[in-house]
């Protein structure tokens, strides 16, 4: 078999969830002289970045093993299929996210000039679940602004990613500010969200996190961005407040967004089988079940 259809049976093997196989593959295809295309390997490192145990140290361990060998080759050229790119990195980053291991994420993104990458929105959302692994509050309002500074297009995951932050953090009033802004249509939201998350625990320039989000050194003596556009919260905003409440005890506020979620004039606001499992949790978890049989039949209609 050649390096392509090796490769190919390694996106194969790891989109069918045979995580170990597939690496294998990739290594196999290295120890042979083979380098595989980076569609093939970042697969691989992406899927082993997602999985639990030591998945993500694996991943970073063969992202390191192949871009090694790719700088072995004095000209490009002959290695340009095999090249890390945009993508790569992100599966990588995700890995080192997922670990929690801010040195080794500042070191791989500091190297993606080198190979030509770029980070995109999702490199930032990635920085997002960064931050909150290292329990840095924070800095989540300037993963926003890098992003709208960089001019890089602000996406929708982007903001989800923020609320699920600080309802991860406990931090309800925030999550309720950043939605109730949005609902209002309001393009301020970094400035709602530095003026909620008031902490002098801000990075200095020798810090990690102070070289990955430069923006926030000083910070206090610049004006907050503004976003390029108008966003409306969806379904999975509200419902990832909606857990929030859950898990917080708050059953009203709970059945409450439930209520105005069924009224909003968006479709994509409305309630979907998520919002739905979540209150019926909810109503499980105080031990009221008949009103849990209500929703679960509402659900049905």
């Amino acid at each position: 078999m050649d390096a392509n259809s090796l490769g190919l049976l390694a996106v194969a093997a790891a989109k069918g969830g045979h995580i170990l196989y597939a690496t294998s593959i990739i290594r196999s295809m290295l120890k042979s002289g083979y380098l595989p295309h980076v569609k093939a390997w970042s697969a691989v490192v992406s899927r082993l970045a997602a999985s639990g145990d030591e998945g993500p140290a694996e991943a970073i361990k063969l992202f390191r093993s192949i871009a090694g060998r790719v700088r072995r080759f004095a000209d490009p050229t002959v290695v340009k299929d095999s090249r890390p790119d945009t993508a790569a990195y992100n599966a990588v980053l995700n890995a080192c996210a997922n670990r929690g291991d801010s040195r080794k994420f500042l070191q791989l993104f500091s190297e993606m000039p080198e190979f030509g990458c770029e980070p995109d929105v999702l490199t930032y959302n990635i920085m997002i679940k960064l931050c909150a692994r290292a329990d840095r509050k924070d800095l989540l309002v300037f993963v926003l602004e890098r992003i709208i500074e960089k001019g890089i297009p602000v996406c929708m995951t982007t903001l989800q990613s923020l609320v699920a932050a600080y309802v991860g953090f406990g931090d309800l009033e925030t999550a309720e500010k950043m939605v109730q802004a949005m609902r209002k249509g309001r393009t301020d939201l970094c400035k709602i969200l530095r003026d909620s998350v008031m902490d002098d625990s801000t990075p200095n320039e020798s810090d990690i996190f102070g070289e990955l989000l430069p923006n926030s050194i000083g910070s206090r003596n610049s004006e907050p961005r503004e976003l390029p556009k108008l966003f409306a919260p969806n379904t999975r905003m509200y419902t990832t407040l909606m857990k929030g409440y859950m898990r917080a005890g708050r059953i009203s506020d709970t059945v409450r967004m439930l209520e105005a979620m069924r009224h909003q004039e968006d479709r994509t606001s409305h309630p979907d089988h998520v919002t739905y499992t979540t209150v019926i949790s909810a109503f499980v978890r105080a031990g009221l079940m008949d009103r849990a049989r209500e929703v679960l039949a509402e659900m049905a209609r």
